[in-house]
């Protein structure tokens, strides 16, 4: 369909998209420096993300004719595409301003959103986003509709889609002109980073974790063979998967994927396994007892720990100081814990993280649920 905007001048309009099995994708640009022993420095190349929007969607019968000629005309030309996954109801206008949410939903300055009603489709320019609505550039009147944010860009590569006498199914790969930006709020800190106590959900019915360390065979082909690897420590990884319903909660995590700005951001995040079991009894204040557990022979370099209480709540702490006896670990933790023993649930190890790409897909679902899942790397432990 084609339109003609004031902004952008003509854009074809893809009004017939799929929700269900869309995505879009954020991508940043980080710069890893990585030393000799592991240890490494990253320098963030962008602050804005660029936006991918991934759109599937179904043409059947006599529509078929239509889509050929769309796609053959407007394959190299300017596209509007809607984003429906942010849609919200509005029960009127009468004037240049839609009063409706715009604290949570994307809507830019100088950009369209597209609107549906029941005799079709109208896309309005949007002036300014204010706190409670959209400023127009030009008034108009309707009534009982639907708005969602509408981009503009242009289809990256080719398109190819299976196709026979009754249906076509293209995805189209659309490059969001104007980059998308988010101001994300700090939030816990420890030690100068951030902290999440973000549980991890479980990708089918396990979490598949990896433990990697730089190993380098000498083998001169003599019959000895020996290895030796140069970093201090080694790594954790694992998948971070987020279930979001509703569009606050896609928000939320935005926020968080801005905050992080790809690889470049790192923040602490317990494994959410039970890496101490606790043998304290009374109340725990800076000392606590653990098992052995082989920390002091071969994880004593981990001085970081969260401990979860039975209501839920998690707290940070360091490890100061740890003393083996017999059958006994004894560690001298800041700050202070001031729990009973028998209100802990679990000690976790807490690693400093970072995001291990700097793109981020994020999948529509339909009914208001979107999911993402992106892998997570342990820096320093």
């Amino acid at each position: 369909m084609k339109i003609q905007t004031t902004l952008f001048g003509e854009l074809v309009l893809l009004d017939q998209c799929t929700l269900v099995g869309s995505s879009e994708s954020l991508g940043f640009q980080t710069y890893v420096n990585s030393s000799h022993n592991g240890t490494e420095k990253r320098k963030a190349l962008r602050e804005t993300a660029s936006q991918v929007l991934n759109i599937d969607y179904v043409v059947a019968r006599q529509a078929l004719a239509q889509n050929f000629n769309v796609l053959w005309g407007g394959l190299r030309k300017l596209w509007a595409i809607p984003v429906d996954v942010e849609w919200q109801r509005i029960s009127g206008v009468d004037g240049d301003f839609i009063e409706c949410e715009t604290s949570i939903y994307d809507y830019r300055n100088d950009s369209l959103a597209l609107l549906k009603h029941k005799d079709g489709l109208t896309v309005v320019e949007i002036k300014e986003v204010l706190a409670n609505g959209l400023k127009l550039y030009e008034p108009f009147t309707l009534q009982s509709f639907t708005i969602r944010p509408l981009r503009v860009g242009f289809i990256l590569g080719d398109v190819s889609a299976p196709i026979n006498a009754v249906y076509a199914q293209p995805s189209l790969l659309f490059q969001v002109m104007d980059a998308p930006y988010l101001q994300a709020p700090v939030p816990t800190q420890f030690l100068g980073h951030d902290i999440y106590f973000k549980r991890l959900l479980l990708e089918g019915d396990a979490l598949n974790v990896t433990v990697l360390q730089h190993q380098t065979v000498v083998d001169f082909g003599l019959g000895l063979i020996d290895q030796h690897s140069n970093w201090l420590h080694a790594r954790y990884g694992k998948p971070m998967r987020s279930v979001m319903k509703g569009q606050q909660a896609l928000f939320e995590y935005r926020q968080f994927l801005f905050r992080r700005l790809g690889q470049y951001r790192a923040f602490w995040l317990p494994t959410f396994e039970r890496n101490f079991y606790v043998k304290s009894t009374g109340t725990i204040s800076t000392v606590i007892d653990v098992e052995l557990n082989q920390y002091q022979e071969y994880a004593s370099n981990r001085k970081h720990i969260a401990i979860q209480d039975k209501s839920g709540n998690w707290t940070a702490h360091s490890i100061s100081n740890a003393v083996q006896t017999s059958n006994t670990l004894r560690l001298t933790i800041t700050p202070a814990l001031n729990k009973a023993a028998v209100d802990i649930r679990m000690i976790s190890y807490l690693g400093l993280h970072r995001l291990n790409n700097d793109s981020v897909d994020i999948q529509y679902k339909g009914a208001g649920i979107t999911e993402s899942s992106v892998a997570i790397l342990e820096i320093e432990p």
